[in-house]
């Protein structure tokens, strides 16, 4: 029997877990989508902090995986919108960036924007599902189902 990229394992250290990740690059979607399938979330994938943003409307992710330099709006401005969001809402979606830079000015403006974590590029695997399991909700509706 073979498995397909979108079916999450049953099992995995993000089961039950949907994730919305966004990269402009789509070999990197494809792999993260890969890893974070096999730990057992259900991955949307899009390729731009805009169509993020759209995807927001019909979706609520339980965290949010997003490049930070992206063409057009990048990740910080996705996290700045979504935090906008928050406000009128009242629903807080971890956002956790990927950058290849780690300075302080990119460290100062990720604050600034309230983005809940950040990875520096090469990120591998085990890292990736450590940030993202701690900043889950541990009652998601859907991990419990």
């Amino acid at each position: 029997m073979s498995r397909f990229i979108d079916e999450p394992e049953t099992l995995g250290p993000l089961s039950g877990l949907h994730l919305l990740v966004v990269d402009d690059n789509r070999d990197a979607r494809t792999i993260y989508r890969a890893i974070l399938s096999h730990c057992g979330a259900f991955v949307t994938p899009v390729s731009s902090a805009t169509s993020a943003a759209r995807s927001l409307k019909q979706i609520q992710p339980d965290v949010i995986l997003t490049d930070l330099s992206m063409p057009g709006h990048d990740g910080l401005w996705l996290a700045r919108w979504l935090r906008k969001r928050e406000m009128k809402t009242g629903v807080h979606i971890p956002v956790v960036a990927i950058t290849a830079r780690d300075d302080i000015y990119r460290r100062e403006s990720m604050a600034e924007v309230g983005l809940d974590d950040w990875l520096v590029k090469p990120v591998s695997h085990r890292e990736l599902v450590r940030v993202i399991t701690r900043l889950a909700p541990p009652f998601s509706p859907k991990r419990s189902a």
